[in-house]
């Protein structure tokens, strides 16, 4: 009976030892989910902010030269 209770008792400590270290993989791979995200969401962040400022200039432009005077067509006072 004795041999029995210190073959199970060392057996559950191994399966203690197994669950931890499945749960800490779990955890990692959470971890490394994440920052795929982040470092995804960053990228997209910085694509369509580089796109906004190149359509913003391009706006700009344009009402300049909308708002610029063409040589012979000034107004007349």
């Amino acid at each position: 009976m004795i041999d029995s209770y210190w073959s199970i008792a060392s057996r559950h400590v191994l399966l203690r030892e197994e669950v931890a270290e499945v749960q800490g993989r779990v955890l990692r791979s959470e971890v490394d989910w994440h920052k795929k995200q982040t470092d995804q969401k960053e990228a997209d962040y910085g694509r369509l902010s580089s796109r906004l400022q190149t359509r913003e200039g391009l706006g700009k432009r344009c009402e300049d030269d909308r708002n610029r005077v063409v040589p012979g067509t000034e107004p007349h006072s």
